[in-house]
């Protein structure tokens, strides 16, 4: 078995974080907290996907700033559902905590927001928490999700999300991962509808130019498109128990094959350790994917001249690494 790289920090994604027990999710807490202090290294609990709606959501949060564990907002977007209703008391005990920042994810203005979502009411929610925040000295801060219908409305979109309140940094927008979805296509955005936004977010390309980027680089090109040993390793928490290899932050292409991935249970007393261990020998899915290179994906899966837009990792490693594993 190769050389391991020595663990530096853990990514606990919580998936279906509305269907867990209570019990069960105070374990997972309680276990990585645990091995954080046994060990030194960074734990990092992700909810997938809207913990505000939890009854508990408080305790949870107050849970996981007590025992040490990292939070970061930017990677806890909310539609506040779970939040425009809490009432004082309890935003008091979020702030004590030092949950000090919320990311509110917007999907257009007004019944445009709501439409979207098909839930009448969905921006008066969002209205609401921001002003419960602020009132309780929580920022927000807003991202605007782009997609066909309201990327030429963006600008008018960011104006009124801004005149809400006072977010703390301006609105910035990003491209959902229904664009790796052939099921979602008529929320899929091509580089021409927003060739107005990409100036700023650089990142943010049509799958025919990442094509000739990795054409016109060499060292690129012959990286391979996924590596299991780093420093940081993911474990995906089920709501029955179980869990899985998870992949990395940018989301991963294993979701199709997660019942042959699973490498432990917090029902079975397994601990991190023992998940980490298991985890030590990637399932075949995580090698197959290991040798593949970016010039073999997009060879094999990329669309010449293709103008939807991704960032490099979401194309290379969740679409085209899907497509590849389906094909073995």
């Amino acid at each position: 078995m190769e050389t391991r790289m020595p663990v530096r920090s853990v990514c606990l994604k919580i998936i279906g974080v509305e269907e867990m027990s209570g019990s069960l999710l105070n374990r997972i807490l309680d276990e990585a907290g645990g091995f954080s202090r046994r060990t030194g290294c960074t734990v990092f609990p992700r909810y997938f996907s809207e913990a505000t709606g939890r009854a508990d959501f408080v305790d949870i949060i107050e849970k996981q700033f007590s025992l040490g564990l990292t939070f970061d907002s930017f990677w806890f977007p909310t539609n506040g559902q779970g939040l425009a209703n809490l009432p004082d008391v309890e935003w008091r005990r979020l702030a004590d905590t030092g949950f000090s920042w919320l990311r509110l994810a917007f999907h257009g203005a007004g019944t445009e927001h709501d439409d979207f979502l098909e839930k009448p009411g969905a921006w008066d929610i969002l209205v609401k928490t921001a002003e419960k925040a602020e009132k309780h000295g929580i920022d927000w801060f807003p991202v605007i999700f782009i997609n066909r219908g309201n990327a030429h409305r963006y600008s008018e979109i960011r104006s009124a999300v801004e005149r809400m309140g006072s977010p703390s940094l301006a609105a910035g927008w990003m491209v959902p991962n229904w664009q790796n979805n052939p099921e979602y296509d008529a929320n899929r955005v091509s580089i021409s509808q927003i060739s107005h936004l990409t100036e700023e977010r650089s990142l943010w390309r049509s799958e025919g130019a990442i094509i000739q980027m990795i054409d016109d680089d060499g060292v690129l090109a012959s990286s391979p498109v996924f590596d299991s040993n780093t420093g940081i390793r993911y474990l995906g928490c089920l709501p029955d128990g179980r869990v899985c290899y998870a992949g990395g932050c940018h989301g991963e292409p294993f979701t199709a094959f997660r019942e042959s991935m699973v490498i432990g249970s917090w029902n079975d007393g397994d601990t991190i350790e023992d998940l980490l261990r298991a985890g030590d020998d990637p399932p075949e899915q995580v090698r197959a994917l290991e040798k593949a290179t970016f010039r073999e994906l997009a060879t094999s899966f990329g669309v010449p001249g293709g103008e939807l837009v991704y960032r490099i990792q979401d194309l290379v490693v969740n679409k085209w690494g899907s497509m590849h594993l389906s094909s073995l």
